[in-house]
């Protein structure tokens, strides 16, 4: 009789001790938010699987860049031959997009043949009707 009560004080520890030892812990997924570009303080090239053949290709939309600060690079820079940049920035920003940084973005890539780099830059003077205003002329037979 005695060892029929310590089997049965002894019996509940047991049965949870075999309940919780053979639980699994229920591991679930979780998706890594989507990769988006990031400023560095350097350009770096990311290798690609497959070459950039568009500016619209994924892989800029996700790449890390670089922000060129371009406010008076090149202020009262002259050419060896006496002639003004040819950024026409020689005043610095103030001559220079109507006197707006252009927030210049540079990204890079590179695959087994190419290094590819793209420019992005706010351009304040285009002019985007430039050249639609121009007459030709009648067509001659």
């Amino acid at each position: 009789m005695r060892i029929l009560n310590k089997i049965l004080k002894i019996f509940p520890v047991a049965v949870l001790l075999v309940a919780f030892g053979s639980c699994e812990k229920d591991y679930y997924y979780v998706t890594p938010p989507p990769k988006t570009s990031v400023r560095t303080s350097s350009l770096e090239a990311s290798r690609v699987s497959a070459p950039i053949t568009s500016l619209n290709d994924n892989y800029w939309k996700t790449a890390d860049y670089l922000l060129v600060n371009s406010a008076n690079v090149s202020t009262n820079n002259l050419y060896e031959d006496g002639y003004l940049n040819m950024t026409a920035s020689y005043l610095g920003l103030a001559s220079f997009n109507k006197g707006t940084d252009p927030s210049l973005k540079l990204k890079a890539a590179y695959d087994n043949e190419n290094v590819y780099i793209l420019a992005e830059w706010t351009d304040y003077t285009v002019n985007l009707s430039n050249g639609s205003w121009i007459y030709r002329g009648p067509v001659i037979p």
